[in-house]
């Protein structure tokens, strides 16, 4: 059950890659002289990003603690 543990890993990894670019995408989106409708669009599209990648982060923990606990 060790794959199901490196499993978890990779997707957590993933996970927690896309929030830091979700983080840098939102800071780079509001210090930007864009127009307020677009800055607005940009932001709820990181929303969601974050959303999935905050989901992503959490099942590879889940799949992690599963595969240490069977093992």
């Amino acid at each position: 059950m060790s794959g199901l543990a490196w499993a978890g890993i990779g997707l957590a990894g993933i996970g927690l890659v896309l929030i830091l670019f979700c983080i840098l995408r939102a800071v780079q989106l509001r210090r930007g002289d864009a127009d307020p409708e677009v800055a607005s669009a940009g932001l709820k599209r990181v929303i969601l990003v974050n959303t999935a990648a905050v989901a992503l982060a959490f099942l590879g923990l889940a799949m992690l603690l599963a595969g240490l606990l069977i093992f």
